[in-house]
């Protein structure tokens, strides 16, 4: 394989001086913050290699710092670094395929890798590790605390010279050339990027830009001006533009991947909103429907026979009618209603329909229609409410008839015929007052007659 397109180690690592960074790092490599790089869908992947996913890493990291030495403001209190390698080493025959692995690849590269982890800063530092595989790239998240061996802080002793840096990035390589992973080149901007850095490649607005090709950065340092020295930086410079190069068409593919991701998102959005539209509009037509039923029953039951109402739920007494014709029942507390078609009148109360009529003897107030309504469904049914409504049209029969019979222009046999029809309606009429009713269980309890 040729060098240039031979896999890279990839390591990267960062002070935190405050334990809010600690938290937000944690919090991002368990997902409580899901990065707008990351897919949802394959969260599930993840592995927590070190530590669990609800650890507070700010108690267990005061847990290993030793209590004896005062925390000054200046000290790192956590470092965190990601481990990882270039695209072409996790997937060698589609590196611009985002997201996808070959696991045969992967197993081999997590085991050696977490093997360098634990040897290089020993479990008592390292809190947190988890591998990321919801990203264009598996990585390893890691976060430690910075102790030395007599558990007191000291982040210098780690990583605080620029040898000791150079030789954690050799370190790393050496764990997992036999992978088939290449150091990075030293010096490259790829190097000494940050972890910072590197994720705002992937998330960045805009790609950097390419170098041109066979331009150099920078001029030479006078102090190299020889021929000889010339060509060897000029051969240094053109690794860097390599490495500037193989950064530049990974940030393009992890944003073209995210903008695919946006776009997935946006769909899947649009499609709940519709199905909430959907749900809504169904409900919509339910309640419209309800309404329009609920209309039906609270109109047949204002239709209801108010005589046949006083009998079955209050087991009131028909005593005849007044003097100008209204039919009079008594009810068991010894007060008078009485009915003339659709309208009644009760000692201090008069209206119209069998609604009102409830709601007035049974003591609802204004706000309980509904409930009257149903007071009377229940009783009356479909069955119940069909011979309700028969009743109330044989009542009312024979003033339709009369109305008919007096605005009708007379015809020879026609007031003869009309005034059998009438007599005829007005003997049932009379027929189904004295037919015996059964009463009904009364629906409310009525109230004894005051002494």
């Amino acid at each position: 394989m040729d060098q240039l397109d031979q896999p890279t180690t990839v390591l990267r690592t960062q002070k935190n001086h405050n334990w809010n960074q600690l938290t937000t790092a944690a919090a991002h490599n368990s997902r409580k913050n899901m990065p707008e790089n990351a897919d949802p869908e394959r969260s599930h992947l993840n592995r927590c290699l070190i530590g669990g996913p609800d650890d507070d890493v700010v108690e267990i990291a005061k847990t290993r710092i030793n209590p004896g030495r005062k925390i000054r403001a200046d000290n790192v209190l956590g470092v965190t670094g990601i481990m990882s390698a270039s695209p072409s080493y996790f997937r060698p025959t589609n590196p611009e395929a985002a997201g996808a692995y070959d696991p045969a690849r992967l197993e081999p590269w997590v085991m050696a890798s977490m093997a360098w982890l634990k040897q290089h800063y020993g479990d008592r530092r390292l809190i947190q590790a988890i591998l990321h595989l919801d990203e264009v790239t598996p990585h390893i998240h890691f976060i430690l605390v910075p102790i030395d061996e007599r558990g007191h802080l000291n982040c210098k002793a780690l990583q605080g010279a620029p040898k000791l840096m150079s030789d954690m990035q050799t370190g790393y390589w050496e764990a997992v050339k036999h992978l088939g992973i290449a150091h990075p080149q030293k010096g490259s901007k790829a190097d000494h990027m940050t972890v910072k850095q590197f994720y705002g490649l992937i998330t960045q607005a805009t790609a950097p830009n390419l170098p041109a090709a066979d331009e150099f950065t920078q001029d030479p340092p006078a102090l190299l001006r020889t021929r000889q020295n010339i060509k060897a930086w000029a051969a240094k410079e053109k690794e860097t533009q390599t490495e500037e190069v193989k950064i530049y068409f990974q940030a393009l593919i992890a944003k073209s991947v995210l903008a695919e991701r946006k776009a997935k998102e946006a769909e899947r959005q649009a499609e709940r909103e519709r199905q909430k539209s959907a749900k809504l509009k169904v409900e919509a037509e339910r309640a419209e429907a309800d309404q329009i039923r609920a209309k039906q029953i609270t109109d047949a039951m204002r239709d209801l026979d108010l005589a046949l109402i006083l009998q079955d739920m209050f087991q009131a007494e028909a005593i005849g009618p007044d003097s100008k014709g209204w039919e009079r029942y008594r009810l068991p507390d010894g007060e008078v209603v009485s009915v003339s078609g659709s309208a009644w009148k009760a000692d201090q109360a008069k209206g119209k329909g069998a609604i009102n009529l409830m709601m007035e003897l049974a003591g609802y107030e204004q706000n309980e229609f509904k409930q009257a309504v149903r007071d009377l469904a229940e009783v009356y049914g479909n069955e119940a409410t069909s011979r309700a409504l028969a009743g109330h049209q044989v009542r009312t029969a024979p003033d339709q008839v009369r109305t008919i019979t007096q605005t009708m222009a007379p015809t020879p046999g026609a007031s003869r015929a009309a005034e059998r029809r009438f007599l005829a309606l007005e003997q049932a009429a009379a027929d189904k007052k004295k037919k015996k009713r059964r009463p009904k269980m009364n629906q409310r309890p009525v109230a004894a007659p005051s002494m």
